[in-house]
């Protein structure tokens, strides 16, 4: 189950429900056809992921019947997924759902997915999988990545305990998948991480521990709080209102109290069109 041609949080142009719908009809058709699991990979925004997993728990109430659930994420050359999430902001968004394994797909390359695959086995709670692409295509479209260097780099990766699941993504060929089956063999087994710590993550990750006292949170995004916030957004000035916000932030908040309380406005709307500018600078 792919991301699809739209992104929330990038393109636009589509909404969560009109994505988890599409999800919801795809879901019911593969478990009606007898589907083992449901994967959705090359995720680069999680808020389509969250459509996608709000569509499939349609589909499994609808059906009385559920199968397994696992996300594969796609991280991109700056380092972070399409919509700017890091891995580790991935993971946290995830980690309250029961899924099969939870990993990274397609991007550049095994080698560049190193630090990314390092840091998903130092946290999760689910087996982690590795399946990248044969390196980059070239101008002719040739992926170049023989299946000896990729069994090499992921094979390095097991070695080192990160993955519990391999494959290959675009560009691979039966003789990449063999060699990997081969490499795998005898590998150590990579437990899942237990954690009694308490994240939570928007674009990063935020640690709530002894390290970070206080959590500082800034409330001038409230309009209960702010007569100029409030007055802002009742003009609907909501770029001024998110700068607000971001100021904060600038000046050390960990998390910003957002409170859009109005009777006399569409506060649904102002929540969601507030967020979606105060998030993306």
């Amino acid at each position: 189950m792919g991301p699809t041609t739209k992104t929330i949080s990038v393109t636009g142009g589509i909404t969560f429900e009109e994505l988890a719908d599409g999800y919801h009809i795809q879901a019911v058709g593969l478990i009606e056809g007898g589907v083992d699991l449901l994967l959705l990979e090359t995720s680069q925004d999680t808020l389509n992921v969250k459509a996608g997993l709000e569509g499939i728990d349609r589909a499994f109430v609808e059906l009385g019947q559920e199968v397994p659930v696992a996300i594969q994420g796609t991280v991109e050359p700056m380092g972070t997924l399409l919509a700017g999430q890091d891995v580790e902001a991935f993971y946290t968004s995830l980690s309250h759902r029961d899924l099969l394994w939870i990993g990274l797909n397609c991007a550049t390359g095994p080698s560049f997915m190193t630090d990314h695959i390092r840091t998903l086995a130092s946290l999760s709670k689910f087996p982690v999988a590795c399946v990248p692409n044969a390196g980059m295509p070239d101008e002719n479209g040739n992926y170049n990545e023989t299946p000896e260097a990729m069994a090499e780099t992921v094979g390095r990766f097991a070695e080192s305990g990160w993955v519990n699941l391999v494959g290959g993504c675009c560009g691979t060929v039966p003789k990449h998948i063999e060699l990997l089956a081969d490499m795998a063999t005898g590998k150590p087994v990579r437990p899942g991480i237990v954690s009694d710590e308490t994240r939570v993550s928007g674009i990063e990750t935020l640690l709530l521990d002894d390290e970070v006292r206080p959590a500082i949170v800034g409330e001038r995004t409230n309009v209960l709080g702010s007569r100029r916030f409030r007055r802002l957004i009742a003009e609907g000035s909501f770029e001024e209102a998110a700068e607000i916000g971001r100021r904060q932030v600038r000046n050390g908040a960990h998390i910003l109290d957002v409170c859009l309380q109005d009777p006399d406005r569409d506060e649904a709307s102002d929540v969601s069109d507030f967020l979606d500018l105060v998030t993306k600078k």
